[in-house]
């Protein structure tokens, strides 16, 4: 019953219709609640949007703020600390950049919507034979079959992939690529589940069912989910280097121009090799390797942020922002970028990849000193 009150106050609250009998009670729950059930509650309602890591910063400095005025720091003022910081997050994303009373603040105007704006394709996937030839899949043809495979589509962004090449043929490897602003899940014959990022694409081995070879091959990024099998361990082939598993869950992104892949263990265990080392990975830990080094680099990540594009968002963490407008740029359809001004500066947000290329830019120029428009498919930066 307290989380969902909780849950009702904290609506109210960010909407600013809280009265002031109705504050004391949503303070009270706030102390009362555990962490866990704070979290739920507002994991339940948010729209992930912008600004996490950046709001918590200035969040925690107004509200120690005020609190320290009030009182000594305690256990327990500190839990209210904590615990509001996240309610206040959770209400920048939910509604944007508002007027929160807690803060006493001024309304921060909104700026204009970019005039000009680019939204997200239709889904759709394509699918190239070893002989060439190339099929797109989508809603107006959800089945392809051919002698070598046949792909299914069985849900928005949720294809089938089965190989159908007949054993003791030649080895070919079949295509299966995401174009800009697309991101598709395939499912293997194996149950084995990869997530693909936009402008990825998967190779599946011919061999694949005929002799017990599960292999692929990723350009771009990908998240896997491997079905467990112990007798026919799963190898992905990545530039310069093989990631081999049993059944686990991991994350591959690979920079074709710098020749890169970094390999990220969510959970179980995996092998990374090149021609010089081998690392085995812990979960949390990432493997890099770089065409013609021959050693592997190993360290620790946020993995939340390594998988942010298969939960639907761009998460940046002190990022560049010249790196964080190419990455729109790989996601939404545009031609590329004109910068007429330069910036060293860094920022750190969380962007629904759900949302228009305007709606994005205008959000970017609300914690930096850029302005972005959209100018024949390109994004001019000034």
């Amino acid at each position: 019953m307290g989380t969902a009150r909780f849950k009702e106050l904290w609506v109210k609250y960010n909407a600013g219709t809280l009265l002031p009998e109705e504050r004391i009670v949503f303070e009270e729950l706030l102390l009362s609640l555990s962490e866990e059930e704070v979290n739920r509650v507002i994991d339940e309602t948010i729209e992930v949007d912008m600004g996490i890591h950046y709001a918590r910063d200035v969040v925690f400095e107004r509200i120690e703020e005020r609190v320290g005025k009030e009182q000594p720091r305690s256990t327990r003022r500190l839990a209210w600390v904590r615990y509001a910081a996240a309610v206040l997050i959770a209400g920048i994303v939910s509604v944007g950049l508002m007027k929160l009373d807690f803060w006493k603040e001024e309304p921060t105007t909104d700026l204009a919507v970019t005039p000009v704006d680019i939204t997200l394709p239709d889904d759709k996937a394509l699918v190239k034979l070893g002989d060439g030839s190339v099929f797109v899949v989508n809603d107006s043809l959800d089945r392809l079959e051919t002698k070598d495979v046949a792909v299914q589509r069985i849900g928005e962004g949720v294809y089938r992939f089965d190989v159908l090449a007949q054993p003791g043929t030649k080895e070919e490897f079949l295509s299966f690529s995401t174009p800009k602003g697309v991101s598709n899940q395939v499912i293997l014959s194996d149950g084995t589940k990869i997530w693909l990022n936009a402008r990825s694409k998967l190779e599946v081995s011919s061999y694949y069912e005929g002799n017990g070879k599960r292999e692929v091959r990723l350009m771009g990024e990908g998240y896997f989910e491997v079905a467990h099998n112990k007798q026919r361990p799963f190898r992905v082939q990545i530039e310069g280097a093989v990631v081999e598993v049993l059944g686990t869950s991991f994350n591959i992104q690979t920079v074709n121009r710098e020749k890169t892949a970094a390999t990220t263990l969510i959970e179980g265990s995996v092998s990374v090799r090149n021609d010089g080392s081998k690392l085995i990975l812990s979960p949390g830990e990432q493997a890099y390797v770089k065409q013609g080094v021959a050693d592997l680099q190993k360290k620790k990540v946020d993995v939340r942020t390594v998988v942010a594009w298969k939960n639907g968002y761009f998460s940046f963490v002190d990022r560049p922002i010249e790196e964080v407008v190419e990455e729109l740029v790989n996601w939404y359809d545009v031609d590329g970028v004109e910068w007429r001004k330069k910036s060293k500066e860094k920022v750190t947000a969380s962007l629904a990849r759900t949302r228009s290329l305007g709606e994005l830019l205008t959000k970017l120029e609300m914690i930096s000193t850029l302005k972005f428009t959209i100018k024949e498919r390109r994004i001019v930066v000034e």
